[in-house]
């Protein structure tokens, strides 16, 4: 679709925004409100649906992703029609893509041998059911999120192809500076080890900051990065040979061999990339999906932020910031996007713009004065969580909490904004909450609201810590945007 327009509903799902479009479909966001739950729903562009070529590869691409039941895939939950075009919905990837990992340049090596390891194990899972993948690139690399950390997933099958099949669309098919040479031979058998090269083209991108260039100019990723693990431009150039031949046998081999260089680099004393297990051969013989840690999981913060946030932010492994679980969900007002709790429970609209780095987890209302236990809703929004514990911070930033404590006075601390101007509190009330907002000038242009909500009629209560450019006050649109599920 060349300029596609938003469908309101797919099925049973309510439809939001687009979130890709290629050749032949555009995927969208969508929300399954039976199950309460986000999904990408991929439609058939509508210039095809009268290909029966196309169709047929468009159907055997979501049948093969339901069969193949991997969690190292997408994973397909219905098909159907909508307006004369397939669809099939699948695993919504929350987290983003490789692509959109890669534009801050190289990744440390031990990120990329990790990433490198559970991305060619997922392309060994569509070599063992007999099918090879021939796009193998970052976009086709999604991040999905899980309790313990995120799900590393191949998407997009829609050149892949049987090894057994040598019949139609053999010709050059993939994403130069990714595909093997052999792809671009009219009459060539291709095996796994065309997506071998896919790999290795993506592993010398996460440790150089580019991909190949041609083997002829092509150099070795410790020529552009110096001071590699040793062995890895062994086992990535030879899985970059432009004859299949010459390179691992499989993929399961050049995840071995990755896997060889993480326990060689661990051995030595050098600090293991965050999540890689005390036995890496242990990864190297499961089928099933590792979990990856967040790839920028923080320690526990510190002062009134930490307090805030306490229990938002599991210390999987020390790195810089977080960005931990969330979901995007229901349609927004233009301008916003709808962020929640891991657990569904907690709501809230918040703009855009805000929304680079989110959290979703838990948190302690205690540790603000609450008399509330452990483990109530939580979310946390900011393009920097780590200024979320910056006196001084300027970034715009929201902490969302659900309680069940609705006595007692609002727990603001006023010390905390010593170096601001405290502004009238004022009411503010809808029909479910009623409470107050106290407000504070800071330095940097910078507007703080607190605000304690609270609910008598269910027992709850919301605490809401906004941070935002002195202006427009967004208080209250966000305010009124908070729903609490249950608690």
């Amino acid at each position: 679709m060349d300029s596609p327009e938003s469908p309101d509903r797919v099925g049973r799902y309510t439809v939001s925004r687009p979130l890709g479009s290629g050749g032949f479909a555009t995927v969208w966001l969508g929300y399954d409100d039976a199950l309460e739950s986000a999904v990408a729903i991929k439609i058939l562009a509508e210039e095809w649906v009268d290909d029966v070529d196309i169709r047929d590869r468009f159907l055997r691409e979501a049948r093969f992703l339901r069969r193949a039941e991997s969690t190292r895939l997408v994973q397909v939950y219905d098909i159907g029609e909508t307006s004369g075009r397939p669809y099939f919905v699948m695993t919504y990837a929350d987290r983003g893509t490789l692509k959109d990992r890669m534009a801050d340049g190289p990744h440390p090596p031990q990120e990329a041998l990790r990433l490198g390891i559970e991305i060619a194990r997922a392309a060994e899972v569509l070599h063992d059911l007999g099918v090879v993948h021939r796009d193998i690139k970052p976009s086709n690399i999604l991040f999905s999120s899980v309790p313990q950390g995120e799900r590393l997933m191949l998407a997009d099958l829609g050149i892949a192809k049987a090894t057994t099949d040598v019949s139609g669309h053999t010709i050059s098919a993939g994403t130069p500076r990714y595909m093997a040479p052999e792809q671009g031979r009219p009459s060539a058998n291709l095996d796994g080890r065309a997506d071998v090269h896919g790999v290795g083209a993506v592993v010398y991108q996460l440790l150089t900051g580019t991909a190949p260039l041609s083997a002829a100019v092509r150099r070795p990723p410790g020529a552009i990065v110096p001071g590699l693990p040793e062995g890895v431009d062994e086992a990535v150039m030879r899985a970059l040979e432009p004859e299949p031949q010459d390179r691992w046998p499989s993929a399961g081999a050049f995840a071995d061999a990755l896997a060889e260089i993480v326990d060689a680099t661990v051995a030595t004393g050098l600090p293991a990339p965050p999540g890689t297990p005390a036995d890496v051969g242990e990864t190297r013989q499961r089928s099933a999906a590792y979990t990856l840690p967040h790839p920028q999981d923080r320690p526990r913060l510190s002062g009134k932020r930490r307090r805030l946030v306490t229990g938002l932010v599991g210390a999987v492994a020390a790195a810089a910031l977080t960005a931990a679980a969330f979901f995007i969900l229901d349609p927004a007002a233009p301008g916003f996007e709808t962020v929640m709790s891991d657990d569904g429970l907690l709501r809230v609209e918040v703009p855009a713009e805000w929304a680079g780095q989110r959290s979703g987890a838990g948190w302690n209302p205690g540790s603000i004065g609450l008399t509330d236990g452990t483990g109530r809703p939580a979310v946390a929004v900011s393009p920097a969580l780590g200024s979320l514990d910056d006196p001084a911070g300027t970034l715009p930033a929201l902490h969302a909490g659900v309680s069940r404590d609705v006595g007692g006075t609002a727990p603001f601390n006023r010390q905390d904004y010593r170096a601001c101007r405290a502004e009238p509190v004022r009411e503010h009330r809808r029909q479910d909450f009623a409470g107050v907002v106290a407000r504070f000038g800071c330095p940097g242009n910078v507007l703080i609201s607190e605000v304690v909500w609270r609910d008598s009629s269910r027992g709850l209560a919301v605490y809401v810590w906004i941070r935002q450019p002195r202006g427009a006050d967004l208080t209250t649109r966000i305010l009124d945007s908070i729903v609490v599920v249950q608690a």
